[in-house]
């Protein structure tokens, strides 16, 4: 990757992972209904069912708003010779710049199976998971090119 170009890498969550969870909290949800309305339920039974009902609608919703947002979302993760700009979550509209300048730590990190590129800086930490990068590019990547311009940028490299 060359340190004097901008990348531009599209940046959205996974719509069939968006899907797959709708389907199954969906599922979830029919089961949960079922119940509620098949009587014979004590009054805990009554509450247990009820809430994760409730719980099953809010993933539900969250999974939707997911989905339609992978297939319609123009974001990107931007990286200058100076900074880098990245949405704060995988469905979030807005993007976070942070000047590297400004960076504290520099980090990829592995929850599981799944790795995330950690940026810190004075305002938080800025985390691109790398589900929601597109195929060939991977948290490795951004950490080596963030690497390459602040070293520049800072008179080292």
């Amino acid at each position: 990757m060359d340190a004097s170009q901008d990348m531009r890498i599209p940046y959205k969550p996974k719509a069939w992972l968006m899907l797959a969870g709708v389907v199954f909290f969906g599922a979830c949800l029919a089961v949960f209904v079922a119940q509620l309305l098949g009587g014979g339920l004590g009054t805990l039974d009554l509450i247990v069912f009820g809430l994760l009902a409730v719980a099953s609608v809010v993933f539900v919703v969250i999974g939707l708003v997911a989905f339609f947002s992978a297939l319609t979302s123009k974001i990107e993760t931007v990286v200058t010779k100076d900074s880098i700009s990245a949405p704060k979550s995988g469905i979030a509209r807005k993007s976070v710049t942070v000047q590297f300048r400004d960076q504290i730590g520099l980090d990829v990190t592995a929850v599981g199976r799944q790795k995330f590129l950690d940026l810190s800086h004075p305002g938080g930490t800025l985390n691109i998971a790398a589900q929601s990068l597109p195929k060939g590019v991977s948290p490795e990547d951004l950490f080596h090119a963030v690497h390459e311009r602040r070293k520049r940028l800072m008179g080292q490299g």
